[in-house]
């Protein structure tokens, strides 16, 4: 996934507000440093990559031959002899990547909320220095310049990050959600260690409103179908920002909130349908799911797997809308697989007497079954 990410930026044949490419290492320290500041300060906040061994217009040359070229410990080591305030230096993770028989190093600056970042002091390098108290940063494809400071207006913004103003806070919730050992319980439910303002807790009068007897088809793909609906909501002070119904599944040895609903149209007219459930990395809802699952104990672990058998994951709601077009592209395949796989029955707790909920949950099984396949199917024909 990283190499893809390299790759993709070099085919763009130009840098960007996350990534600059060097044709070659640094002779200069001073110059190498501010680099590295700008990127850290990147005005999008993101992960920034210093790719070296690349010409500014994407020309690969490789850095095997360069004697200037640097190992992990070097910029470990160069970082962490400077004078930053606060006594906080980016985070550099130094890579080598293989491409068309030559070396290239990716220097990768890990997102933090601690920007901007600068130097309490100065640092001289022969003529060039990086004056203290200067802010650098990056936008679009430009560094601010190393005899200057960056505009009040974008620096504003990388404070508001700093003191948690940026992002919104629901973007933030987001965020906090994957920092789980910082999550703390008490009566309500959960709040977030270093920003109580965050807190996750159980609507219980909502919870005890659903009828729990009325299973959702993934529940039955699991050990046991017995299961409990929830309600949760995110909120910020006491505003909700984000609510959802949850499920613990298997006799509650997993707890997830309930997928998005998807559909497929199995004609143009929309007669018929194929319903299916799935998740979509990065959102408030996927993120969730993996606050509330409890990877240290192995009957959630088990049970997980099975979950995420007929689940879907998808990287993007595009990748969910092009995954469809792929299915109904070839939609005579895609059901003569689905109904010969439909004769293995794996609903098994469901009564006799409801045999038609219990076709109508096995298709669905089988369903999501064959579209997670596809899906795999997809991602290796896109490469």
């Amino acid at each position: 996934m990283f190499n893809n990410t390299v790759f993709k930026l070099i085919d763009e044949k130009r840098e960007g507000t996350y990534w600059d490419f060097k044709k070659e290492y640094h002779c200069n320290k001073a110059r190498l440093l501010h680099d590295i500041i700008c990127l850290a300060n990147n005005i999008d906040n993101r992960e920034a990559y210093l790719i070296f061994g690349v010409t500014d217009d994407g020309k690969i040359v490789g850095v095997e031959d360069d004697e200037n070229r640097k190992n992990q410990e070097h910029f470990t080591s160069f970082l962490r002899g400077k004078n930053f305030a606060g006594n906080v230096a980016p985070y550099v993770v130094l890579q080598t990547i293989n491409i068309t028989g030559q070396e290239i190093d990716v220097l990768i600056i890990k997102k933090s909320d601690k920007v901007p970042f600068y130097l309490e002091e100065r640092f001289r390098d022969g003529k060039i220095v990086i004056s203290s108290g200067s802010i650098y940063l990056r936008i679009e494809d430009r560094n601010t310049p190393i005899n200057l400071t960056a505009d009040p207006l974008h620096t504003e913004l990388l404070w508001k990050i700093r003191f948690g103003l940026l992002p919104i806070p629901i973007e933030r919730f987001k965020s906090l959600l994957l920092q789980k050992s910082k999550w703390k319980t008490n009566q309500d439910g959960y709040y977030f260690e270093d920003a109580p303002e965050f807190t996750i807790v159980e609507n219980k009068e909502q919870s005890d409103s659903y009828d729990n007897r009325s299973a959702p088809f993934y529940a039955y793909h699991q050990t046991n179908s017995t299961m409990f609906f929830h309600f949760y909501e995110c909120k910020y002070h006491n505003t909700v920002l984000f609510e959802s119904q949850t499920a613990s599944l298997d006799s509650g040895r997993y707890h997830t909130p309930v997928p998005e609903f998807g559909f497929i149209n199995v004609d143009s007219y929309g007669n018929e349908t194929l319903e299916y459930r799935y998740f979509i990395k990065g959102t408030l809802l996927y993120n969730m799911n993996i606050f509330m699952y409890d990877e240290g104990f192995d009957e959630a672990r088990y049970a997980r797997r099975r979950f995420l058998e007929i689940i879907p994951i998808f990287e993007s709601e595009l990748e969910r809308r092009n995954l469809e077009e792929f299915i109904k592209g070839q939609m005579s395949t895609f059901l003569s697989e689905l109904d010969y796989q439909s004769e293995e029955d794996l609903v098994f707790d469901i009564v006799d007497e409801n045999k038609r909920v219990k076709t109508i949950f096995n298709q669905r099984i089988h369903t999501g079954l064959l579209l997670v396949k596809k899906l795999c199917d997809y991602r290796t024909m896109r490469g």
